[in-house]
């Protein structure tokens, strides 16, 4: 965990090019010194290591960027405890039952699709509906689940989406390979990020 936490983020921003040797924990946040990190990490700043020592203790992370700590709850699959970062994705969303799928602009950042034996459904942009839809519906705002989950990980969406039936918001969640993300009705989504806000959840 941090020793000076404004202290040593206000270095970090200061000399960004040393931002490599540190770890931060995607699930409860912690961050600290990469343990690997040698005496001499910058020419130019000889006393570099020495500093994020005295800013930040060390801390290791896994291939999944989680920290011990966190990586044994995980493992003994009790989330209640830890909470989350999640990122607010900018601009509208829609979800879309499409005819085909060849109006569908892949280029755009987000583009999720699927297909089953009824139906092909599409949520993406909102300028970015192609003209063929059979059925829309307009008015989505997006949260992302920082970081990427493990597929061990359970109760991570049943506890968000929980917090959220409880103060009677609907969620509309898409699953990937990395993460999730939370969609909310747009008349709904501050006071959701209030609800997991007041709830110990990062929003940025």
């Amino acid at each position: 965990m941090r020793k000076r936490n404004d202290t040593g983020d206000h270095y970090l921003q200061m000399y960004p090019e040393l931002k490599k040797w540190i770890n931060q924990c995607i699930i409860c946040q912690a961050t600290g010194y990469k343990p690997e990190m040698p005496e001499h990490i910058s020419r130019e700043f000889s006393m570099a290591a020495q500093n994020i020592k005295g800013y930040f203790n060390p801390i290791y992370v896994n291939e999944l960027n989680i920290c011990v700590q966190c990586e044994k709850i995980v493992a003994s699959k009790q989330l209640g405890d830890i909470k989350m970062e999640l990122q607010k994705i900018i601009g509208d969303f829609s979800v879309c039952k499409i005819s085909n799928i060849d109006q569908v602009d892949f280029t755009r950042e987000f583009v999720f699709l699927s297909k089953t034996s009824d139906e092909i459904s599409l949520v993406c942009e909102t300028n970015c509906v192609p003209s063929n839809i059979i059925a829309v519906e307009h008015g989505w705002k997006a949260l992302k689940i920082s970081g990427i989950l493990d597929f061990g990980m359970v109760g991570v969406i049943a506890k968000i989406s929980k917090l959220l039936a409880e103060s009677e918001i609907a969620v509309f969640v898409i699953s990937t390979y990395n993460t999730d993300y939370i969609l909310l009705k747009t008349e709904s989504f501050d006071n959701g990020v209030k609800v997991l806000m007041h709830n110990g959840y990062v929003i940025k």
